[in-house]
């Protein structure tokens, strides 16, 4: 990335960002909470690409301040979101990107926990990614602490019960490389993760989850290209898309 671009990530690594690649970021260690890390978590969260596209154009037009301005004009929740949301402006700093690293999939618990908060019941509705240690495969059925994952049928198999998934992700070197579908009408999802040979992660995730910006973007390389460009790829140790 060239010197003094934004980057768009989550918060913990801003100040090693900004000091040793001397870039800029959208909220840091000293610079988080608020609108600053609900909408960044927003933006993430979103199950539309165009979603947090807007959210980046109005920051880079309008700045954060332009959001406290609407707070203390007491302004609706409901006001302030189709403002940033809904944000139709073109991008004036034309080297932003999307910086997803590793320590994300763990955290996305507490991000999706800002990212979904509920402005009018005042509570959120989080989801995470559920790691799974598995150490083998025997007949197609994925041998694993606590549970098995069974991929003739599409079921895991916990404690004598068998529960089904909507789908089976292989996911290599960040791309998709095979879905099995099982027709189950669930709201889970297993995507197997691997570098060549080698698995690097199986993890259980909801609906929600799945189909987020983040998963989309950073674990199954799905992006809008009309929007994002992809300009490094180091998965699953970290990624990154130029905003366009």
């Amino acid at each position: 990335m060239p010197k003094h671009s934004a980057v768009f990530t989550w918060w913990d690594y801003g100040y090693a960002i900004m000091d040793i690649a001397e870039l800029a970021t959208y909220h840091d260690g000293g610079a988080h909470g608020g609108a600053r890390t609900y909408f960044v978590a927003k933006g993430f969260t979103s199950d539309n690409q165009s979603v947090m596209h807007n959210i980046i154009t109005y920051i880079d037009n309008k700045g954060f301040d332009s959001i406290s301005d609407i707070i203390k004009d007491n302004k609706s929740p409901d006001y302030m979101l189709n403002q940033v949301l809904n944000y139709n402006g073109d991008l004036t700093n034309k080297n932003t990107y999307v910086y997803y690293t590793n320590d994300m999939i763990g955290k996305y618990g507490a991000i999706s926990f800002f990212g979904n908060w509920d402005f009018s019941e005042r509570k959120s509705d989080s989801g995470g990614y559920q790691a799974v240690n598995c150490s083998s495969m025997k007949n197609n059925v994925l041998q694993c602490r606590g549970m098995n994952i069974d991929l003739n049928q599409g079921v895991l198999q916990m404690q004598n019960r068998n529960i089904p998934l909507k789908r089976v992700v292989f996911v290599d070197g960040g791309y998709v490389k095979d879905i099995q579908r099982f027709g189950f009408e669930s709201n889970l999802n297993v995507i197997v993760m691997t570098n060549g040979r080698y698995i690097s992660g199986i993890y259980i995730v909801r609906n929600e989850v799945y189909n987020s910006n983040f998963n989309q973007q950073y674990i199954l390389g799905k992006y809008d290209k009309d929007k994002f460009e992809e300009v490094y790829n180091n998965f699953p140790i970290a990624r990154a898309f130029r905003v366009k």
